[in-house]
């Protein structure tokens, strides 16, 4: 049975009063870029962290870190000073799973491309945004096809170059983009809300496989791949509950996955205390 809007806004308040706090940001790929100041600073270190953001959290932080050792404590304006040679020999050495000093040297010459240009990468975002659009889907297709443009086109040859920037367009679930969407779009403690050219509202969940899970827990989506439609299902489910800010959730949400306060599997001692045991199918009464 569906759980009525207004109990399930309910028990998800409950959540993100617990974990949608600022205390959980060590926890996080966002942590990177609330270690700088400024906004060209963050939204590069925030650009780069969400596209490493796959994989284990305890993995994918000292690698995102790692990228910015030798871009010091202002790395925009660092990024943008380097020259091609000095970014490879910044970068040398640094793996983190499939990707490679190679695909990172790639990733960041094409941030700088953009950044050179028109000192953000909002304008990249907003072309791709018309008036009146529900989503931000074409700006994001519009963005990383801009930063694409300031990498040689016999890079993007490469899985790894092609994997940190993707076109944008597919039917999967962008998982990362729409992360760091969110993160320039919304506002709060935990997001840094930089960007005026879309609303909170326009959003989409950015669907990791703790969110995919615990979604399918909730009936927010009875999909088994987390795919673009089923990170549309969830986000219009959740709109049905805050029209203006139906992402507000997925940090909390993401904090159960990641802290293992929701396991894959039902464990009573685990689940009895959480907010959420009400409205989850295998719990509910």
């Amino acid at each position: 049975m569906r759980t009525s809007n207004v109990s399930l806004k309910r028990h998800l308040e409950a959540i993100l009063q617990r974990y949608g706090r600022r205390d959980f940001v060590q926890s996080d790929p966002i942590s990177v870029p609330h270690g700088y100041s400024g906004r060209q600073n963050r939204e590069l270190a925030g650009f780069v962290a969400a596209m490493l953001a796959f994989g284990n959290v305890k993995s994918m932080l000292p690698a995102i870190r790692s990228v910015f050792a030798f871009l010091g404590r202002s790395p925009a304006s660092a990024l943008l000073a380097a020259s091609d040679e000095q970014i490879r020999m910044g970068v040398r050495g640094i793996r983190y799973r499939w990707v490679d000093e190679g695909d990172l040297a790639n990733l960041l010459m094409g941030l700088r491309a953009v950044l050179l240009r028109d000192g953000s990468l909002e304008p990249s975002f907003a072309s791709g945004m018309p008036v009146g659009a529900s989503t931000v889907q074409s700006g994001l297709a519009a963005m990383f096809t801009q930063v694409r443009a300031g990498v040689p086109a016999a890079a993007l040859e490469r899985y790894g170059t092609r994997y940190l920037l993707p076109d944008g367009a597919s039917k999967g679930a962008s998982k990362r983009g729409h992360l760091f969407l969110r993160w320039m779009i919304r506002k709060d403690e935990i997001d840094f809300g930089l960007w005026e050219s879309a609303c909170a509202g326009q959003l989409t969940i950015p669907l990791d496989t703790h969110v995919a899970r615990i979604s399918r827990y909730l009936g927010l989506s009875d999909r088994k791949t987390a795919d673009l439609r089923m990170a549309r299902e969830i986000t219009d489910r959740l709109r049905e509950l805050d029209p203006g800010d139906p992402v507000k959730y997925d940090f909390a949400l993401s904090r159960l996955g990641i802290l293992k306060a929701c396991p894959s599997r039902p464990v009573k001692e685990t689940c009895k205390p959480c907010p959420l045991r009400p409205a989850c199918r295998y719990w509910a009464s």
